[in-house]
């Protein structure tokens, strides 16, 4: 029986575009986001935290980016 607690990989490169997308997906779905995927938004968040400036991440997250989620 596989341990489903191990760690795992798989390796895909995200376009910007997806990785944005996924961001702001999971943000307007966080209260239905299982607890077993924190470390995985965590991770994301600090991709974007760390690749933008304060004002750019303050207007990615403000919600003006409806575009990527279609």
């Amino acid at each position: 029986m596989i341990d489903l607690d191990k760690a795992s990989s798989f390796s895909y490169t995200f376009s910007e575009k997806e990785l944005r997308s996924l961001m702001l997906f999971l943000r307007r779905y966080q209260q239905l986001m299982p607890e077993k995927l924190e470390n995985f938004m965590q991770a994301l968040e600090k991709h974007f935290y760390e690749n933008m400036s304060i004002g750019e991440a303050e207007e990615f997250f403000s919600g003006k980016h409806p575009e990527l989620l279609n």
